[in-house]
């Protein structure tokens, strides 16, 4: 996930699997997408939307920080 701000907004450039994560959570919240517990939800997960969860909840992997920023100072 890559976050620039813009001088107006922010936009967010997302790959199809972390896309597929972020709709996930938001439509199911992060306790019932129980993605640390290894829940029975967990084994119809792809293992790509798993492995980009995992680095995210471990901290391995920014999310949702701005990488760049564009506005002129």
């Amino acid at each position: 996930m890559k976050v620039t701000r813009l001088k107006k907004g922010l936009r967010i450039n997302l790959s199809d699997a972390e896309w597929a994560v972020l709709f996930r959570t938001v439509s199911e919240g992060m306790a019932a997408a129980d993605w640390t517990e290894g829940g029975w939800q967990r084994d119809h997960i792809p293992p790509d939307e798993k492995r980009i969860m995992t680095e995210a909840t471990m901290g391995n992997r920014p999310w949702m920080v701005v990488t760049e920023d564009r506005r002129i100072k």
